[in-house]
């Protein structure tokens, strides 16, 4: 395979922090061009009057708004958002989103926010239903954070008290919305998608994304999902093969109606290594697509960066995956992978 790439940014931390503080929450946003990085602000203070730790962030930025999610945690497990101009220097006092009364748990993350123009759409995962199994819960707001929608149950295929979202990815490229979950079943953690085509108005039924019999046991860990358009890409890694997980990539054209016949293995490992992922990345922009996970016992128990790239739009990888970063293996262990493409 040649490939023809501009720009791939891969970010491999050994120390990655989001600081939450017991009496407030502090988002650090890096909303100015990578240009200009240099110009980084000082930390907002977003929620000063909050009392209880905050945890889940997640920021999106679209035009001239920006958007920060996060929960709330015990007592009250509120999910509240704040929202601003591109800039990032005035933001809205918190707004509590959830509609929950029964307090229970829930659970946001990094990609539970989403901004396209004036719409800005946040999932998360929510135990409301009987305070054990987590279901997904969707709102969005059209006009700019000014008012949000009643919550939604985005029906994921199973029971309300069985059968929880163990993992909630979601990405946009208006009209289109993508959920994909790890969904705990009796034959290991499945990985699903739900669309929609209108902007969340509405959204279709779940969908098993995998080409692995359903009903014979593999256990999925993280997912993650990209939006071109009717185009949803899927990366995740489960252990069909071998005891630990290998990394697998699926592609529907039709806005997650249909999946290519058979899934796509992306690691090179040769039968060996553990991709038990902290963050399952997939990227897009044009034909180049690119995957990027966090894999231990391959070379050694210490963790590291690797990727994979497709010039053809997700249907032919490179024979061999890379490992990210010139670190000493024998001395580092790298954690907290992110991955940015531009063709």
């Amino acid at each position: 395979m040649r490939l023809s790439i501009n720009k791939i940014l891969f970010i491999p931390l050994n120390t990655f922090l989001f600081q939450m503080k017991s009496i407030s929450i502090i988002a650090s946003l890096l909303l100015t061009s990578m240009a200009s990085a240099q110009q980084v602000r000082d930390p907002q203070l977003l929620a000063p009057n909050q009392t209880v730790l905050g945890f889940g962030p997640a920021v999106a930025v679209d035009g001239d708004i920006s958007c920060a999610v996060w929960t709330e945690t015990s007592p009250n497990y509120f999910v509240w958002a704040s929202v601003s101009d591109a800039r990032g220097l005035n933001w809205s006092d918190p707004i509590r989103l959830d509609d929950d009364l029964t307090l229970e748990g829930k659970i946001t993350d990094r990609t539970s926010v989403a901004v396209d123009g004036q719409n800005i759409y946040v999932a998360w995962r929510d135990d409301r239903f009987d305070g054990t199994d987590d279901k997904i819960f969707f709102t969005r707001s059209t006009d700019g954070g000014s008012t949000w929608e009643t919550n939604r149950h985005i029906d994921d295929g199973y029971p309300t008290d069985a059968n929880p979202i163990r993992n909630l990815a979601m990405a946009v490229d208006s009209p289109y919305v993508y959920l994909a979950a790890r969904v705990d079943t009796s034959n290991g953690d499945k990985i699903y998608v739900v669309s929609s085509s209108d902007d969340g108005a509405t959204f279709g039924p779940a969908v098993y994304v995998s080409d692995f019999d359903i009903n014979t046991f593999a256990d999925a860990v993280n997912v993650g999902v990209y939006a071109q358009g009717s185009t949803c890409h899927v990366a995740w890694a489960d252990d069909r093969v071998q005891a630990g997980e290998d990394v697998w990539y699926q592609r529907s054209d039709d806005a997650g109606a249909t999946w290519l016949p058979a899934d796509i293995q992306v690691d090179t490992n040769g039968g060996i290594g553990d991709a038990q992922t902290q963050a399952m990345f997939v990227q897009a922009d044009g034909d180049l697509v690119t995957v990027c996970w966090q894999e231990d016992d391959r070379i050694n128990t210490s963790e590291f960066i690797y990727t994979n790239i497709s010039a053809d739009g997700g249907n032919t990888w490179l024979t061999s995956d890379i490992q990210v970063g010139n670190y000493d293996t024998s001395i580092t262990d790298v954690d907290f992978n992110s991955v940015a493409v531009k063709n």
